[in-house]
């Protein structure tokens, strides 16, 4: 098995874990009815969709030769973008704003989805480089927003957040050069790992902490 193989391996189990964390909130949230969590689910699924459509492509399974990765920045980055929102958000008020917000987001990633035969080719490698910058920077400010609060509160939760979207930040961060550069396949494997560990860190938050 070739190094890119291993990649798309890795790349489907980060997809699963992240199925996974989508199911696990969607459970806790029907008799909670918490918007975070919600918010959550919903971040989670709208991840694991971009990451099962950059595995069928980058598989070509059943044929498809399409560039799947449209919408797999798209998926990351709503998901990214919404759990740093929801970090933020100071009130119930502003969760459930967030939460009719993300939907329409989540619309707009599936109407991507659905475009994909007809998306183009990506023009330049700085493209995706700079759609992979995005998503980064995105998990680098939860990072930051957790760190802050575990400052201040010292919970188990915020504490296993922040290193989860460290590991995140970090392991979108490490594929940029692979980008860039194919042959840097093994970046694309490591970064693979570390984001599962981001992603098993966020589970055990909302299931431990």
């Amino acid at each position: 098995m070739d190094t890119q193989s291993i990649a798309n391996d890795l790349l489907l189990l980060v997809g699963v874990v992240s199925l996974v964390i989508a199911i696990r909130a969607f459970i806790a949230y029907v008799p909670s009815r918490n918007d975070m969590i919600f918010i959550l689910g919903l971040a989670m699924a709208s991840t694991a969709l971009g990451i099962f459509c950059a595995y069928v492509g980058n598989m070509h399974l059943g044929g498809i030769n399409f560039n799947t990765h449209w919408a797999w920045y798209a998926g990351t980055s709503s998901g990214a973008l919404f759990l740093f929102l929801s970090s933020l958000a100071g009130s119930l008020e502003q969760l459930r704003l967030l939460r009719r917000w993300q939907v329409i987001a989540t619309t707009l990633v599936l109407l991507v989805v659905i475009l994909t035969p007809v998306l183009p080719a990506f023009s330049s490698p700085m493209v995706p480089a700079m759609l992979n910058l995005v998503r980064t920077v995105l998990y680098a400010g939860c990072c930051i927003r957790y760190a802050a609060l575990y400052l201040s509160k010292e919970t188990r939760f915020s504490l296993f957040m922040g290193l989860g979207f460290l590991a995140l930040a970090v392991g979108f961060g490490m594929i940029t050069p692979q980008i860039l550069q194919p042959d840097f396949a093994i970046l694309a494997i490591l970064g693979a790992i570390v984001r599962v560990a981001g992603y098993v860190a966020l589970l055990a938050a909302y299931t431990f902490a």
